[in-house]
């Protein structure tokens, strides 16, 4: 105690003066002119934005001609390549098949390409397996997700593609998933932990030597629709590309630069400049374009220059990209497609939800609260109702029954987003007797809690392991049964046994894995139990139990 109190007052006496002379030389302080010194230059940026956008803004009201709107095309690929810097040479793609999984309704090859000379692209390949080829197919460039292409969201997603016969490709952006470039072998992933950041600091990087990040996004999308269009089972005439967020960027910058690509559909990214300075301002390194403001582009020139193929354009009014700018810029674009006799090829959507894609859930919420067209409404869940449902009716009063095959957490967003619908509709004093949730489960992982439960009861258990994806709700209902009566270590897979003293589990009812050693006894004999979720395959249940005996008999 007595040496903390010494040092703290040797600080004080330390780093006072320098604080106390550094007062007295600071003389704006005092200077009433210098108080928004700091605000200065942004301000002044920010007034030659928006003077740009002013000046913008008469160029694209004097586009009625379908001259005029070419000239301006050709302008806005001009201006955006020069921004990229050009794009580099085609080099061959080394394609490096790494495995393959096969599906009931389609196989997903995994394989990794070079966008340039040893600058490598993990990537996945949805095949569908029903049908008769050259199908579409779609490129999905990816968003900041910390788990890029393995998300089981877009896994869900992709595969719902492939089942309704479409290819999909899709690749870790640079930064993140397998493709971290600051990676720390001590921790095991990016030393500044966030995609966000390292694209941050890789794009600083570029700017010091003149380069662009986006210079890198863009060629390899490019290259991996390269690789697309070159697979026989695929229709080079019929390529879609869309994405979410940072997806949603590079899809807009893919479309403006590539005419392979007929449909775009950007999801949570276009707004305008104008919205964005009065807002959040622009995000990450590689979706600024230097210096496109400057130049006079605005999010709706990444539209023109796709035009007048047919554009999508998937926005979320609950966003953190406020609303308004994907409206103005829609209302622009309207104009111009109507102008051109096309009006019909440009959509917006607008969901009530988040920074992500419209899903079913939204739309039923949405019916909810506001109600809507009853017969539009079936013809769209024509396939999911029963006979003499009446969305009127049957929507006032819910029961949701959650599937385990779903992952555990869109299990409880769908149950929370039906929740607020109906108490946004009724009011929370009606939600006890309009909304209930119902746990339950298949054949399977019934007979799995069955035998969980009679193991612990009639055999001594020093601990159980409890295998399988962490996001898979059976499994982690799993491990919260065995939590209640012995040590537990629910495992991913047997690599997280790392050694006798060390292992890397998720605690039940936790949200990430963390590392814990002294999990084994050092002396004498140990009971373990093992048990795994319903869909692990077996596989990986025989080779834990392989590791767990090297583990316990060197």
């Amino acid at each position: 105690m007595h040496f903390r109190v010494l040092t703290f007052l040797f600080l004080v006496s330390c780093f006072l003066p320098t604080a106390l002379a550094q007062n007295q030389s600071d003389f704006l302080s005092d200077l009433a002119e210098a108080r928004k010194l700091r605000q200065m230059l942004p301000n002044h940026v920010n007034g030659l934005a928006r003077a740009a956008l002013a000046a913008r803004a008469g160029k694209i009201a004097s586009l009625t001609s379908a001259a005029a709107f070419q000239a301006r095309k050709q302008y806005i690929r001009e201006r955006i390549l020069a921004s990229l810097g050009s794009l580099p040479e085609r080099t061959p793609l080394n394609v490096r098949p790494v495995g393959t999984l096969e599906r009931p309704d389609y196989r997903i090859e995994k394989f990794i390409f070079e966008s340039q000379p040893r600058f490598y692209v993990p990537a996945h390949l949805y095949l569908p397996k029903r049908g008769t080829p050259p199908y579409p197919a779609i490129l999905f460039p990816l968003g900041h997700e910390f788990d890029t292409k393995a998300r089981p969201l877009w896994q869900l997603f992709l595969g719902t593609l492939a089942t309704r016969g479409y290819v999909v490709l899709t690749y870790d952006p640079v930064g993140q998933g397998e493709r971290i470039q600051l990676y720390d072998p001590d921790w095991g992933e990016s030393k500044v932990f966030r995609n966000n950041t390292e694209h941050t600091i890789l794009g600083i990087q570029c700017l010091l030597i003149g380069d662009n990040l986006a210079r890198y996004s863009v060629w390899d999308g490019m290259r991996a629709l390269d690789y697309l269009v070159s697979r026989p089972e695929v229709d080079a005439t019929r390529i879609a590309c869309t994405g979410n967020s940072g997806g949603g960027n590079i899809t807009a910058f893919l479309a403006a630069l590539d005419d392979r690509i007929q449909v775009a559909a950007p999801s949570c990214w276009i707004n305008s400049w104008q919205s964005l300075l009065d807002t959040i301002g622009q995000q990450d390194a590689e979706q600024v374009l230097i210096p496109s403001l400057q130049d006079g582009l605005d999010h709706g020139d990444f539209i023109y220059a796709f035009a007048p193929r047919p554009y999508l354009i998937l926005s979320a009014i609950r966003d953190f990209f406020a609303i308004k700018g994907v409206r103005e810029t829609y209302d622009e674009a309207r104009q111009i497609y109507a102008m051109l006799g096309v009006e019909e090829k440009l959509h917006k959507e607008e969901a009530d939800a988040g920074h992500d894609y419209l899903n079913e859930t939204a739309e039923v919420c949405r019916y909810i609260r506001e109600g809507g067209d009853r017969n539009t409404f079936l013809a769209r869940f024509r396939d999911a109702v029963s006979p003499g449902f009446d969305p009127d009716r049957d929507l006032a009063h819910i029961g949701l029954a959650n599937q385990t095959t779903m992952l555990m957490s869109e299990s409880l967003q769908v149950q929370e987003l039906l929740r607020q619908a109906i108490v946004d509709r009724y009011g929370p004093d009606e939600t006890a007797a309009r909304f209930r949730a119902f746990d339950t489960i298949c054949s399977a992982t019934q007979d799995r809690q069955d035998a969980v439960v009679a193991l612990l009861r009639d055999q001594a258990i020093d601990l159980m392991l409890v295998i399988g994806g962490y996001n898979s709700s059976n499994t982690c209902n799993l491990a919260r049964i065995c939590a209640e009566k012995v040590p537990t270590f629910h495992i991913a897979d047997p690599e997280c046994l790392q050694s006798a003293t060390t292992i890397r589990y998720r605690p039940a009812g936790g949200k990430i894995e963390v590392e814990a050693t002294g999990w084994l006894p050092p002396l004498g004999n140990v009971s373990v139990g093992l048990t795994s979720g319903a869909s692990t395959p077996d596989n990986l249940v025989g080779t834990a139990v392989r590791r767990l005996g090297s583990l316990c008999n060197p």
